[in-house]
């Protein structure tokens, strides 16, 4: 099992005076950021490279300052990477409480925390991260997890140790050092390397635990509650609670799961083995929850607290973060553990929409993947699960597909009347209903209008002298056995009862029928049918080919949003082969260069880039945060063939509404260097041409350039391409080849027919 901990992490807060907390949970918003966009995603990885790069002492041995520059280099961009990922808040809510609360606990040293920036993750791991430069990143899944305010500051001194202690560098440069055999670890074998390098993060967390703890103890914190910070730790692959799963939650009048789909007793929860040491970066949980306890045994809690900054506020933070975990689940593809972490705060507020939603979203996920044959994408074997969550892992498991799409279609479409303004439901009820439809029924007769126990009643016969034969065991373990039979076998048969009595619901059950119908007519042509309309379908698609070829998609689109256009530039002929300060140029020319072209093309262009926004910019951050989420999850839903509605229906029309366009463009460049194929033969053959072999050594020492560009455009209303163009350019990328390919891409979306 993998195992989470608190440590530092390679790669990289402003004080907000927001509310805390001013939105309401029962209509709840997911966390975004708010104010001013803090310096530190603004800034240049350049910038910050030659800032890092000029604290390097010059009494410094040359190893140590190249290796500190290397890393000063990866690290200043993928620190960038990071903080634009779609995953890093600031100013937001939980972000302003633990910023509170790292200045409780740095109170004593006002100089140390003006270096700290804290920022939360909207990540479901329980994990948090120190940075070599000051920031400090704590993952929702995190603060979800935690009982006290208090456990959280012991978090926060963990990492800024992390950060006093320069651990993120100081591990970079003995890692190099143990990799290259430098000093001691001279004549290592591969095995006694590992061993190293994690023997000396092992030491860096030791001295993380123990000096944090200091700087905790500092603080008017109570140390009662740290132990249940390894509690934490080793039980962090759970959800935030274990609360049995009640059958009754999807049930209704006349929808009854059948028991056998139900485990009689889930798996226990065990604490997990600790990993072997020596293959571990950090010590046992239980050696650090050892040596914590017996440095805090002897300390007295006269006048220290679990919470200095308050009560109320933590418990907020935590219930914003386990409401954000069931949209981050659901973004991610997890289904199962969106639906069981809804389930969970459903029992606290029943009638919580945003929370019925997730639930909704997440049957719709499941039903949409298990139809198209692919439901362990999204599905987690239930025997791989402890406690009582095991129960709908179990459940999604059993389910056959149309089973699954008839319980999700149920659970949505009375949700659907529950909030009939909401557009997003009628869209993801229409959807499921046209999907049973076509891929589960045959006709109307496979589902009943009458209800299982009026047709139970009915089929009784009239003369009941032979059934009085019997004696009365016998009646009752043959009424019992047939009725569970025909109930388990085709419970879902009786689910859609009370819904054929509403209009709507059988217009569009017939109309979906109907169409089916038709379209199996369609299918059922003679071979001379089939011969003419298959050499109609090659002539139409031939005739629209030659069109392509000669005028390009020609879409007539006015306006376009760019999102995060990106240049790398690679070369492969070396060790470290990403070129980050040339790639960081090419981009911000590349962004020039699309402004210029989408001018010549007389197409309107709102560009959202890393390196597009002012600090001001904070709605465009989250357009772009939001733009950048939707693509990576449409991306997996194109990848497996999943014909998927937009989840976030809302906020996309948000967007066409907020930018006057439904499409939207992923772009991209990269050059990449490589060694010439067969120099060495040509090397060969000039030398014994002799008057040849200076050409041959050019060509040998001069290396094969390649171009890859791709384009993109996404009619979000729809989650749909309508717009594609790969490129494979085999010569190197110049300013001609950038502007001819990037007006060419505009040109076709511009140009009407």
């Amino acid at each position: 099992m993998k195992r989470r901990y608190f440590r530092a992490f390679p790669l990289l807060w402003l004080l907000a005076g927001s509310p805390l907390f001013a939105q309401d949970f029962n209509d709840y918003k997911p966390l975004e950021s708010s104010g001013r966009i803090p310096d530190d995603f603004i800034q240049l990885s350049s910038e910050k490279y030659e800032q890092d790069k000029s604290t390097i002492a010059r009494h410094e041995k040359s190893f140590d300052k190249r290796a500190k520059r290397q890393f000063y280099l990866e690290n200043s961009f993928r620190l960038r990477e990071l903080l634009h990922s779609g995953k890093i808040l600031f100013n937001d809510p939980v972000g302003v409480y633990v910023n509170q609360v790292a200045d409780r606990v740095l109170a004593h040293d006002p100089a140390l925390r003006k270096q700290i920036r804290n920022y939360v993750v909207k990540s479901p791991s329980v994990n948090a991260f120190a940075t070599n430069s000051g920031m400090v990143f704590i993952n929702l899944g995190l603060i979800a997890q935690l009982e006290t305010e208090s456990q959280l500051a012991f978090i926060l001194s963990h990492e800024f140790t992390h950060y006093l202690k320069k651990h993120v560098v100081n591990q970079y440069v003995e890692d190099q050092k143990i990799d290259a055999g430098r000093n001691v670890y001279r004549s290592l074998s591969g095995d006694e390397k590992l061993l190293s390098r994690n023997n000396y993060s092992k030491e860096l967390e030791t001295e993380a635990d123990l000096h944090g703890l200091e700087i905790f103890l500092k603080s008017d914190y109570s140390t009662r509650k740290l132990k249940g910070v390894f509690d934490v730790m080793q039980f962090d692959y759970l959800p935030f609670d274990d609360v049995p799963f009640e059958k009754s939650f999807l049930e209704s009048q006349n929808l009854q799961l059948p028991p056998s789909y139900f485990l009689e007793k889930v798996k226990s929860i065990s604490p997990p083995k600790d990993e072997d040491e020596s293959k571990s970066t950090h010590p046992s949980i239980e050696k650090r929850r050892g040596y914590i306890l017996d440095k805090i045994s002897s300390q007295t809690e006269t006048h220290k607290k679990d919470y200095l900054v308050s009560e109320e506020a933590f418990l907020k933070a935590r219930k914003a973060a386990r409401y954000d975990l069931s949209s981050i689940y659901l973004a991610n593809l997890q289904y199962e553990k969106a639906f069981y972490n809804s389930y969970l705060l459903l029992r606290e507020m029943p009638g919580n929409q945003y929370l019925q939603k997730i639930v909704a979203k997440s049957l719709y996920g499941l039903t949409k993947y298990a139809n198209e044959d692919d439901f362990n994408k999204v599905h987690t074997d239930y025997q791989d699960i402890e406690g009582c969550s095991q129960q709908v892992y179990h459940l999604f498991e059993k389910l056959k597909p149309k089973e699954l799409n008839a319980v999700a279609l149920k659970y949505i479409w009375n949700l659907k009347k529950k909030y009939p303004g909401d557009q997003e439901l009628n869209v993801l009820s229409d959807d499921l209903l046209k999907s049973l439809v076509n891929k589960h029924c045959e006709s109307k007769l496979d589902f009943s209008t009458k209800a299982f126990s009026e047709i139970r009643q009915a089929s009784l016969p009239a003369d009941t002298a032979s059934a009085n034969k019997l004696n009365k065991y016998a009646k009752i373990d043959q009424s019992l056995a047939n009725e569970r039979l025909s109930w388990e076998d085709h419970f879902v048969k009786y689910i859609f009862v009370d819904n054929f009595g509403e209009k709507d619901f059988t217009e569009s059950f017939d109309k979906y029928l109907s169409e089916k119908e038709k379209a199996n007519q369609k299918r059922q042509e003679t071979k001379r049918q089939k011969r003419v309309r298959i050499r109609m379908e090659k002539k139409e698609k031939a005739k629209a080919q030659r069109i392509h070829r000669k005028k390009g998609y020609a879409l007539g689109i006015d306006k376009i949003v760019m999102v995060n256009p990106w240049y790398a530039k690679i070369d492969q002929r070396k060790k470290k082969p990403v070129n980050y300060m040339a790639s960081e140029s090419a981009e911000l020319a590349l962004n020039n260069q699309i402004m210029k072209n989408a001018e010549r093309a007389k197409l309107e262009v709102d560009l959202l880039g890393d390196h597009s926004f002012t600090s001001t910019d904070v709605q465009k951050f989250n357009d772009y945060v939001f733009l950048k989420n939707w693509f990576r999850e449409r991306a997996e839903h194109l990848e497996a063939e999943v014909p998927m509605e937009n989840l976030e229906a809302e906020q996309v029309q948000a967007l066409v509404a907020r930018y006057g366009t439904k499409y939207y463009c992923w772009s991209g460049l990269v050059d990449v260097r490589e060694k010439k194929r067969g120099a060495g033969l040509v090397l060969f053959y000039t030398a014994i041409v002799y008057p040849l072999l200076p050409f041959g050594v050019y060509y040998a020492v001069t290396p094969d350039y390649n171009t890859y560009y791709y384009s993109l455009v996404f009619d979000i209303t729809t989650g749909k391409p309508v717009f594609t163009d790969i490129q494979y350019i085999d010569r190197k990328n110049n300013r001609d080849i950038l502007n001819s390919t990037v007006y060419n891409t505009f040109y076709q979306l511009k140009k009407k027919r």
